[in-house]
This record gives C-alpha cells, structure tokens and sequence, in this order.
C-alpha cells in the first residue's frame, strides 16, 4: 500500500484559491474597487450597474443565483478560444444587493488577438482517432493539471474529446504549428475508486493531481488522511469497515451504480457497487463526508446509488458531493478550467468550519461555470460541518419488539392496537414507531408490520397479528307488559291477536351484526295469571342479551271463550 507525498494544504496546488490571489490580484485597486461599489450601493444601484460600472466595456457576465447570493460571471475569452481558468466573479447578498466579494484570475501576457493562419475545428478533428465528442479551442494555463504538457504550449491549442474502443482521450492539437503536442486528462467517466486508473487493457495513469489534493485538505482538517493507487477490495473495505475514517474521495470511472476501483489483473476495471458498499457498512456508521468524483456519480442519489449506500439513506450527520454531467459537452467548460479550482474551494471553506453545503454552495459562487451544466451536486444533511473534526460514531439500528394483540371491537365494529412489545435504542436514544397498517382493524385477525426508527434514520422492524373480536352483545329493546282476557279454556293461545303486537315489537341492534337473530320462550298458551316471557338477542359472534316481560291473562265472558 503506497503512500504519496504531496504538498501541504495551503500550499500551492494544494490551495489553488491562495496561489491564484497571490498571482492575480492587485490589493489596491481591489480594495478600492469593493469600497467604490460599497459606496454606490447605497444610492439605490443594482448589482448590474454595479458590475457595468467598475469592468471595462465589452465584457459580458452570466447572472446566476447560488444560494443566497446573485452571482455575474465573466470567463475570458481571446477571440473564440478560452482561456483556461481566466475570470472574473461578482457575489451580491441576493436580498440585499451588497457586495460581498469579488474575485478574479487573469493571466498576463497574453495577446489580444487570435494569431493568424490558425487550423479549424474540421481539420483538428480529423487529426485525432475514434469518434469525436467535443472540440474547444484554448490558451493553456500553465502548469494545468488537466494538461500536463512540457514545455506548456504558448499557442492556442484544440482540445478534442474523442473516444477510442469505449474509452474516452483528450488529445492536445497546437492551432498554429498544426501538430499534436500531447493528452490532456480525460474526466473520470465509465466507473472506479480513490483514485484508480484512467485507462485499461492494460491499466495506466491515474487523477494524481485530484486526489493528491483532497489528501492534503483532509490532512489540513485534522484527519489523517491514506492515498491509494488504484484500491484493491479490501482496502477500500478496511476504510468503509472503520470506525475512524469519515473522510471517503472517490475519483475514478464510474456513475451513480459504481466505481472502477482498481485493475487487481493489471488489464481490466475492478468494480466497487453500492451493493458492496451496503454489506460493508452492516453494523457500522454512514460515511460522514464522501466525495463522488466520477462523471456521473451524483445525478442519481436515490435507492441502490453510490450517494445513498454511503449515507445507508441517511439525510442526518453523512453527505455526499461530487459530478453529474461530468462526461457530457455542457460540463466541459467546468472540467477543463475550474474542477480542480472548485474541488480546492470547496476544501478550503470547510477547513473553515463552513457547513459542507455552505461551502458547496460558495464554492460555485466562485466557479459558477460548474453551475450553469448542473455540474457539481449534493446530497444529504445540510447542517453537518466537519470542522472541527467529528467521530464517525457506530450506531446500532434500534431494537424493534412486536407482540400478538387481541382488542375487543368498538362501537364500529373495529379495534385499535399496538403490537409494540418495548421497543427501544441501544444508545438510549429517541425512537419513533410506525404500525402498517395503522388501524383501526376489522374484525378478525391482521398482519400489522412495526417500523421503529431512531435519530440516525437507522430502521429494524417485526411483525405481529391484531385480532380483533365482538365480545359485546346486541341492545335489545323489549315491549311493555301486556294485560289480556282470555279466549280459550286453557287462557289465551300465543297466537292470540292480542298479544300480536306484543311479540313483533322486540327489537334488538349490534355494533357488528346487522340482523341480530331474536327468540323468546313462552307457553303454546298463557294460563290465567301473570306469566314470564324470555326475550334473547344473539349476535353472530354468540353474544347475547335477555329481558323478561309479564303476560297477565284475566277471565272473560264464559261465552266468549272456545
């Protein structure tokens, strides 16, 4: 396992933002440009005037939004051609239209004009092998990590992406001498980790510079930070399975289903997969802090993508940044001038205590090319700084505890239940519980699942039946007593019309039984007297209710009986 030296943090490229100050910027006149528009803002001028008023003429700024600041644009152009990593960059508070900074990097000695007798785009094109992906024409920066060329060409030059037997090159054409003069550093764009290799079959190079860089912040943050050439399996394991690293870059070919880690044949990609990542991180804390630096690593940020198997789903206390569009010709602009530049800034603001999403955010406040494609995005808790250095603490999930439930249906014929059993935080933190379904249940037996969740959004889960049952009997509504004259030598007959309406008045109700079944007892004939009649109502589920009502049977007319 090799350890790379590089520069501390703050150091040259290890700080891009402190080399471009030191080079660019004139103390003076920016101080005395920012006090100039301070001052005019209070007269009522808009950040436009602001901007048209202190730049000389001709120079157009891109208006954006990031955050809550309004930011104008100006990348550098000679000509048609574009020059590396040269800007200028206007942040106003979007509410009230303050100037907050202004930052710039221009190169000197550079011409005004395009040389003449340059090539075009058709015939660099056609110098280059496979099928071409975008052409831009360029004044290098020197020293640029994306063009590592020596010596640095002085002349414009055309940057061709193309792409050869599925991989993807940049090739270096010198506009003027007409002559390839190198590769540039294709942006990671097919699946990897760390920093694994740009090529394959046989596997070559790697985003040294990128990695090199994100190692000297981390160090710079106060977290000790390994460098790995293309990571076998069980070194990024080991990282994932840890309960010290928080800080996890990734760049390497790959989207938002996985990475090319290493080339462990020497020939071909060894891929890493959300779904490794999901059974590494059984039993262990999400990632704090991850860097997706693949082309398309963050445009998918849902189930069984990179983003969420290192957040384990989480938007509490873990976040992941990185590219989208990365491999596309809208983000070549980002990727050719400012993604180390930003990368960098990003870094910086977080060293500073910033949350990673303010840092994120001012980070394309200061490289706002890498907004317009929707270059750059994230994922995750808003809130989370990693300044000062935070514990990636091992949280175990909660303990879900379920238990079978017998309830006695309501008035409605349903019951509600819990078939929470104690359920509780390992760490004596909060839970919350979900019952699905939630109730209330009919009648009968329900499978009812029990979610309980603690402060991490760690999920454990178990089952139980509620069985709801009708332990209540009908309401019977029974008739009054009945006085009769008898009708027949043995007293009066049941079905006698006088006592009729006496018997089909009983009248019974269920909370569950709509046609509650209705018997009585009584005699084929009621003897003089006061006899007892026993109403019942039952339910279908066996419950029942009686009342007791009286016939009183007096003598009649002799001749009035049969």
């Amino acid at each position: 396992m090799a350890r790379l030296a590089g520069k501390a943090a703050g150091e040259e490229r290890g700080n891009p933002r402190m080399r471009m100050t030191e080079n660019q910027w004139r103390a003076l006149v920016l101080a005395a440009s920012i006090v100039i528009l301070v001052a005019t803002s209070a007269c009522g001028r808009s950040p436009e005037d602001h901007v048209r008023g202190n730049e000389p003429g001709g120079r157009r700024f891109e208006q954006m939004e990031v955050g809550d600041l309004l930011v104008y644009f100006h990348q550098r152009m000679i000509g048609h051609a574009i020059v590396q990593s040269n800007y200028i960059v206007y942040q106003f508070d979007r509410e009230t239209e303050q100037l907050l900074d202004r930052k710039s990097h221009w190169r000197e000695g550079l011409p005004e004009r395009l040389p003449p007798n340059m090539i075009d785009v058709s015939r660099a094109e056609v110098m280059v092998e496979g099928e071409v992906l975008s052409a831009y024409l360029y004044f290098i920066e020197p020293r640029s990590p994306l063009f590592p060329i020596v010596p640095p060409p002085t002349n414009p030059c055309w940057i061709v992406r193309h792409r050869v037997d599925g991989f993807q090159k940049v090739t270096v054409i010198d506009a003027v001498d007409r002559r390839i003069i190198g590769q540039g550093v294709p942006p990671p764009s097919d699946a990897f980790s760390l920093t694994g290799p740009q090529y394959a079959d046989p596997c070559s190079k790697a985003w040294e510079e990128y990695c090199v860089d994100a190692r000297n912040w981390f160090d710079a943050m106060g977290y000790s930070t390994e460098v790995v050439w293309w990571p076998t399996e069980h070194e990024i394991q080991a990282h994932i399975q840890s309960d010290s690293t928080a800080m996890f870059y990734e760049f390497a070919h790959g989207n938002s289903y996985g990475f090319d880690s290493g080339c462990s044949d020497k020939l071909n990609y060894d891929e890493t997969t959300p779904a490794l990542i999901e059974t590494w991180l059984e039993g262990y804390a999400a990632m704090p802090f991850t860097f997706i630096g693949s082309c398309t690593g963050m445009c998918e940020t849902g189930d069984s993508t990179l983003s969420f198997a290192f957040r384990k789903g989480s938007s509490i206390d873990a976040v992941t940044v990185g590219y989208c569009n990365m491999d596309m010709p809208e983000c070549d602009e980002c990727w050719y001038n400012y993604s180390f530049f930003w990368q960098g800034a990003l870094f910086e603001y977080m060293s500073e205590g910033w949350t990673v999403k303010a840092a994120f955010d001012q980070a394309l406040a200061d490289y706002p090319s890498c907004l317009s494609g929707l270059c750059m995005r994230f994922a995750g808790d808003t809130t989370l700084a990693v300044v000062p250095v935070i514990q990636r603490v091992s949280n175990e999930p909660p303990v879900a505890r379920c238990k079978d439930v017998t309830v006695a249906a309501d008035s409605n014929c349903v019951g509600v239940a819990d078939i929470d059993d104690g359920s509780y935080d390992p760490e004596d933190g909060p839970v919350w519980l979900t019952q699905t379904p939630p109730g209330p249940y009919p009648l009968g037996e329900t499978g009812v699942t029990l979610v309980v969740r603690d402060d991490h959004e760690w999920e454990s889960t178990c089952a139980g039946v509620v069985t709801v049952v009708d332990t209540t009997p009908p309401s019977i509504m029974c008739p009054e007593d009945i006085d009769v004259e008898a009708t027949h030598h043995c007293g009066t007959p049941a079905d006698d019309p006088q006592l009729i309406e006496f018997f089909e008045s009983i009248h019974a109700i269920d909370n569950c039984d709509t046609e509650v079944d209705v018997s009585f007892e009584r005699p084929e004939c009621f003897p003089l007297g006061t006899t007892e009649v026993i109403f019942t109502a039952t339910d279908d589920a066996g419950n029942s209710i009686r009342c007791a009502r009286y016939v009183n049977v007096t003598a009649s007319d002799p001749q009035d009986i049969d």
